[in-house]
């Protein structure tokens, strides 16, 4: 082939440099005797494209192109700006996330400490229990936000109603989930544990342990009397016994029993001795009144 026949020229190739492998990328185009170039031939009879027109198709098309690539430089540019930016968002995000799961699990972990030593002071007062926390307490605990002192009237708070609510005259309570508000307020004056338990402790013991009695005796299809409850008792104790200590704690059972009208209520009900205190105390009143 005779490459300066202008005829047979008909094969454009476009040379830019590709600035990632430092080579060049080519483009050929083919003009093709059969396609439409328009105005670039002077009449419908001209067949074949001089070299003027070619040289106006390569500029048109290296510009062109050439535009076509700077575009998208800039708009590649642009895309690893906003992607540098997005993953510097990312792993600023992350950083940030990771340093509040570290400060919540330290958060965590010195309330937990907090609320052991507190349940081990509680214990150490008050020999009669042993203060332990379930595990759903525990969780609940957790998710406090709050101050320490506020945080201490909440444990001793629950710490009461477990002891109160220890129907079984066990020496280990267990403070469930249920006996934690966490809405005590700094401002508002809780309920002092400690003291209470202590003023009290002995009498709740009582109360539980003859209620727990009164319901063996039921069981057995008993009359609840004094004999029979104390003969239900896990250490039994004579009828006499139980009058002594109904009288030597009566104030504290008469408080108790109005504070807590869901307690013991077989007992407050069905038990003579219990009956009896309660009915003094109103005939008491009324004469008063």
């Amino acid at each position: 082939m005779d490459i300066f026949k202008e005829i047979e020229n008909d094969v454009l190739m476009l040379s830019f440099e590709n600035k990632t492998d430092g080579n060049c990328d080519l483009i050929f185009l083919f003009l093709d005797e059969n396609f439409n170039f328009g105005n670039f031939r002077i009449s419908e009879s001209q067949k074949v494209l001089s070299s003027e027109n070619k040289s106006i198709i390569s500029n048109l098309a290296y510009n062109s192109t050439k535009a076509i690539l700077e575009n998208n430089k800039i708009n590649g540019n642009a895309y690893k700006t906003i992607s540098t930016k997005f993953v510097s968002v990312i792993k600023q995000s992350n950083m940030e996330s990771e340093s509040e799961n570290k400060f919540q699990k330290l958060y965590q972990k010195t309330i937990e400490e907090y609320l052991r030593k507190t349940l081990d002071k509680l214990s150490k007062n008050n020999q009669n229990f042993r203060f332990e926390i379930s595990e759903n307490a525990l969780t609940k605990l957790k998710t406090y936000e709050g101050s320490l002192e506020n945080l201490n009237k909440i444990i001793k708070t629950a710490a009461f109603y477990a002891v109160n609510l220890n129907n079984n005259n066990e020496n280990t309570i267990i403070i469930e989930e249920t006996f934690i508000d966490l809405n005590v307020k700094d401002e508002t004056k809780a309920v002092t544990p400690i003291s209470t338990i202590d003023r009290y402790s002995k009498t709740i013991l009582i109360l539980d342990k003859l209620e727990k009695a009164a319901q063996e005796v039921i069981e057995r299809e008993l009359d609840i009397t004094s004999a029979n409850v104390g003969n239900a008792c896990a250490n039994p104790i004579s009828a006499p016994a139980i009058t002594d200590a109904l009288k030597k704690h009566r104030n504290k059972i008469l408080v108790l029993l109005k504070k807590y009208p869901d307690n013991w209520k077989l007992i407050r009900n069905e038990f003579k001795p219990i009956r009896n205190l309660i009915a003094s105390e109103n005939q008491f009143k009324e004469q008063t009144a």
